[in-house]
């Protein structure tokens, strides 16, 4: 697939070459991402992924919502050709939700029947109207770019009601954490960050771009995705990250716990090409090249962290290679575009901090499990707002400031009499 790519990341990120620091690289990428991956139709798509990575397992919620992710293949028949495949999904989906709606509801836990219950109605309300606008543009040969759009944000919000109902099935925090991390912020489920950053424009061309899809036509109806253009030659987006502390919950904690102390207030971004965007090195030429504890006068690292699928609880401080699960499957994959991890030095598996990257691929030629990101990096979040925007940001953009605005009652302080874990030079702990 061309030629490899050889990436800086981590510790030390190089601001400009001459003064690159030590040991930051990801391997070289031969084997250029991943393929579908996940689960059903969406397993390149962020929001489904982590519906997969709840930690539950109802069959019939699981079949709904993989019926319902093939709606965007559909859609990319020409014209209405899509249109009777999408109607037989929302009938099936219907029959599934009328059949089985008492096993969705068996998983739910107590606190959450009546909330749930209103969501599973409002779905099949929901899917009513769906087909019934399917069936009309069918009839009246709408197969254009526009209904289109329609359909698919219509179906993406059946699924996200599908997902807040699986998210009410999750009981407590039901994975467990090394004792020897307790120092360490946990994330003890999901949280949603915003970052604001400022996009200088002079002389640069916006293009607003997913992946292949192109929507550069964002300037000439601005505002619709968020973004707030202006005469100053800036370009305000609003980026939106969904974190996952069920997959991930130290570094999850650690990520959510700097973003609520203002840590990435202020910064530039410090890295952006067509593979990834990074920042979070708060002293890019002198280091320390991580978060300092304030209490503890010390540089806080976090352990590498990657959960298998299979597995209740992440596996810590080694990579899959590492353990033998070379062709295992995480979690959270490197399959979206948006996917977000920690970065660390290259051969010091533990040396995460507060540095973070996104990735700017999304699944295209290898499986999730043989590519050579999955299993080697902490992924913790995915971002699933403003990604349009991904790929126009350049070093020296400014993060403006970030918040949690949903879930920060999930993030638990460490222990304050516990001791910050270190690791030795090569990534083990001490």
């Amino acid at each position: 697939a061309g030629a490899a790519l050889t990436v800086a990341l981590g510790a030390a990120l190089p601001p400009p070459p001459a003064v690159a620091a030590d040991g930051a690289a990801l391997p070289e990428l031969a084997r250029l991402i991943t393929g579908e991956g996940g689960q059903g139709a969406g397993g390149k798509d962020p929001e489904a992924l982590l519906r997969y990575a709840l930690p539950i397992d109802n069959k019939p919620s699981r079949e709904l919502q993989a019926i319902l992710e093939e709606v965007p293949e559909r859609l990319k028949q020409p014209g209405i050709k899509g249109f009777n495949p999408i109607l037989r999904a929302a009938d099936e989906a219907d029959g599934i939700l009328s059949k089985q709606r008492n096993a969705i509801l068996a998983d739910v836990t107590p606190a959450n029947k009546a909330k749930a219950t209103e969501e599973l109605n409002g779905i099949v309300a929901d899917l009513s109207a769906f087909r019934t606008d399917v069936t009309t543009k069918k009839e009246n040969n709408k197969g254009g770019l526009g209904p289109k759009e329609e359909i698919g944000e219509a179906s993406k919000s059946i699924l996200r009601r599908i997902g807040a109902v699986e998210a009410m099935m999750v009981d407590g925090f039901p994975v467990s954490i090394p004792a020897k991390y307790a120092a360490l912020p946990r994330l003890e489920g999901r949280a949603r960050v915003e970052m604001d950053v400022e996009i200088n424009t002079k002389g640069r061309v916006i293009a607003a771009s997913v992946g292949n899809v192109s929507t550069s036509y964002y300037l000439r109806n601005e505002g619709r995705k968020g973004g707030d253009y202006n005469s100053k030659d800036t370009l305000g987006v609003t980026f939106v990250f969904d974190v996952d502390g069920y997959s991930a919950p130290l570094t999850s904690g650690a990520f959510v716990d700097l973003i609520n102390r203002g840590f990435y207030d202020g910064m530039d971004i410090q890295r952006a090409d067509d593979f990834v965007v990074q920042t979070g090195d708060p002293v890019p030429r002198g280091g320390p090249h991580g978060f300092v504890d304030p209490d503890r006068e010390a540089l806080r690292n976090v352990p590498l962290e990657i959960k298998r699928v299979q597995d209740k609880d992440p596996t810590y401080e080694a990579t899959f290679e590492d353990l033998g699960y070379t062709l295992d499957q995480p979690q959270l994959p490197f399959n979206a575009f948006g996917t977000v991890a920690m970065a660390r030095e290259q051969f010091n598996n533990n040396s995460g901090s507060s540095q973070f990257f996104v990735l700017l691929k999304e699944s295209e030629i290898t499986p999730t499990g043989l590519n050579l990101l999955d299993g080697a990096y902490s992924t913790f979040a995915y971002v699933t707002e403003g990604t349009e925007f991904l790929g126009d940001l350049r070093p020296g953009d400014k993060i403006v400031g970030a918040r949690v605005v949903d879930g920060l009652d999930n993030l638990k302080t460490g222990d304050s009499d516990a001791e910050l874990p270190e690791f030795d030079e090569f990534g083990g702990l001490l």
